[in-house]
């Protein structure tokens, strides 16, 4: 598994279906350690995006959904 910030390109080619704070921070621009704590108050919104990202816990582990990520991107990036 890659312990690196993830890239755009990087993240659609991803194989697995989540990654972790520390990969979805080089998409979203904001620190691992700030994901962690959205995600412990309950959500992940980020600007006025309306787009929410999915997560869940395995353990003490946050887990990001790559396809909520993707879609959060797509609805940011200017068309």
């Amino acid at each position: 598994m890659r312990s690196q910030p993830l890239t755009l390109k990087e993240l659609e080619l991803w194989p697995h279906a989540t990654v972790t704070p520390l990969q979805a921070s080089g998409v979203l621009g904001i620190a691992p350690y700030t994901l962690n704590v959205m995600a412990r108050k309950g959500h992940i919104r980020l600007g006025s995006n309306p787009c929410e990202i999915y997560f869940f816990f395995s353990g003490n582990h946050l887990r990001i959904q790559k396809a909520s990520l993707l879609a959060w991107c797509r609805a940011e990036s200017p068309v």
